[in-house]
């Protein structure tokens, strides 16, 4: 390829229905050398949380930060900007790329910063109604809460159980089993932790 000629490269599928094509600038042999920005490479959160996740970098004085969506090639989807904030909360891994930039001479980093965005998959809980014949007719029986973790979560996740949903959210006062009721029927309530550290609650009736 010659000097200073851009191209496209385009790949299709063997029936032919999809395809893609990717366009490729060529770079200005003249520009300086120009570092690609730094910062943070990974970031996670748990898909419960809808907090923005705030992406930052930095560039030498004088220099940009232009964000990118892919590797090579595209729109910004942001110029000029040291950092820019992540919103989407559904499970998942997502990448961004981005590029520094010369405003006097028009030159950029040979490369891009790629920051991957994992959101993390919240552990799910059944709605589950643990029953026990009353063989004292006194409404009153014990409960081994730790036989039915299965049927609750995933024997993956750390299962507690609860007196209030405050207790459950907050990961204190943990009731023990067995466990024998104090109403009938009783509430109580669940707490999963993922091996990720993510964190759902329910209740079990």
């Amino acid at each position: 390829i010659p000097q200073g000629q851009s191209i496209s490269i385009s790949a299709s599928s063997t029936n032919g229905v999809c395809s893609a094509t990717t366009n490729l600038a060529a770079p200005n042999c003249a520009c300086p050398f120009i570092a690609v920005p730094a910062g943070q490479e990974y970031y996670s959160q748990c898909g419960n949380i809808n907090t923005p996740i705030s992406m930052n970098v930095t560039v030498s004085n004088g220099l940009q930060a232009n964000w990118y969506s892919q590797a090579v090639g595209g729109v910004p989807i942001l110029t000029n900007s040291l950092s820019y904030n992540h919103t989407n909360f559904t499970a998942g891994t997502y990448s961004y790329f981005v590029e520094t930039f010369d405003p006097v001479t028009l030159c950029v980093s040979l490369t891009r910063l790629e920051i991957v965005v994992e959101i993390l998959t919240i552990p799910t809980i059944n709605n589950y109604s643990y029953e026990l014949c009353d063989i004292g007719n006194n409404g009153v029986e014990l409960f081994d809460l730790n036989s039915i973790h299965s049927n609750v979560t995933s024997l993956n996740n750390v299962l507690s159980y609860h007196l209030s949903s405050s207790d459950a959210l907050n990961g204190i006062n943990n009731i023990t089993s067995p466990y024998s009721n104090t109403s009938n029927p009783q509430t109580i309530f669940t707490r999963a932790v993922s091996t990720t550290g993510c964190i759902n609650t329910n209740t079990l009736i």
